[in-house]
């Protein structure tokens, strides 16, 4: 369950580096494309709630600080999405907010696996 969440967060973030690149460029970007990152990371986070409630002796102290880190990114992504959704520009600010502690969630994940 675990390896599965680091494979969904992995393809979510992969997702977010095209957002990051369309937004640095102006361009707009793909609703559906929007709505599938979002699963994904939910999904993920999901499951890494689960994992980590399920096997409190095995979830590491790595695992946890991932899973604290990412909700902060969470919020951040809704706020994306909301401030997408009524098309307004999206802040630069909160982008990078959200990609950052996306990515140091994600590294601190996969760090805890090793």
């Amino acid at each position: 369950m675990i390896y599965l969440s680091t494979a969904l967060f992995f393809i979510a973030i992969c997702f977010g580096l095209g957002f990051v690149y369309l937004i640095l460029h102006r361009r707009q970007i793909p609703q559906s494309a929007a709505y599938a990152h979002g699963l994904l990371a939910l999904g993920a986070c999901a499951l890494l709630c689960i994992y980590s409630f399920r096997n409190p002796s095995n979830s590491r102290f790595m695992q946890l600080f991932s899973l604290v880190n990412f909700a902060p990114a969470l919020f951040a992504g809704l706020v994306l999405f909301y401030l997408g959704m009524k098309k307004n520009k999206l802040p630069i600010g909160i982008v990078a907010a959200h990609a950052g502690l996306a990515i140091i969630a994600f590294i601190m994940l996969v760090v805890s696996l090793m």
